[in-house]
């Protein structure tokens, strides 16, 4: 089975991350399978027998990438399965594309992360709305309204109290299309 590493903050090759060929060999070395980096945010795709084999890869690689950058972000992995139906998500259609500064995929690092009060759920600031939350994934929106967007990350980070980390929709969409179930065997 394919899955998606999400490393949180890192920029391949940038202080305190790892370079490409450190990251593919951390996840090599602990146990996975054609491990690709995608694009430089931290993004990673690789074989695992199930689920459970990737989480223990994925553990593994975190403990690699410390010893060998001290990298020391959460991350999380989901398969490439689940990312289908969420990188189509129909939450984002009643959205202007024109009014919107970025449409967000966000993942929990602790699959049983829960948000207190009814969905969607905006930030004080009105420039993050949560739309859906499931299985430790959410659906977001960020609008640019003064000098910087909103970050759906740390939203959820401080309504949480738990680590998430973010892509933008258009990279999962792109990862999908890449590496998705229809692309198997590998290449």
């Amino acid at each position: 089975m394919k899955f998606a590493a999400f490393l949180r903050n890192v920029n391949l090759g940038r202080p305190g991350a790892p370079t490409k060929a450190q990251l593919e060999e951390a996840f090599t070395g602990a146990g996975g399978r054609h491990a690709q980096s995608f694009q430089t945010n931290g993004t990673l795709v690789f074989e695992a027998a199930s689920l459970v084999a990737a989480e223990r890869v994925l553990r593994k690689a975190l403990k690699l990438l410390a010893a060998s950058c001290d990298l020391a972000e959460p991350a999380c992995v989901r398969s490439l399965d689940e990312l289908v139906p969420l990188a189509s998500a129909q939450e984002f259609d009643d959205y202007d594309r024109d009014e919107v500064y970025e449409f967000v995929l966000s993942f929990a690092c602790q699959r049983n992360t829960a948000l207190d009060g009814e969905l969607p759920l905006d930030n004080a600031q009105g420039n993050v709305r949560i739309l859906a939350l499931k299985d430790g994934n959410a659906l977001a929106i960020s609008w640019k309204l003064g000098a910087s967007p909103g970050s759906p990350n740390l939203f959820l980070e401080k309504t949480t109290g738990q680590p998430w980390t973010s892509r933008a929709i258009g990279t999962l969409q792109r990862l999908v299309a890449k590496h998705g179930p229809e692309t198997y065997p590998s290449r």
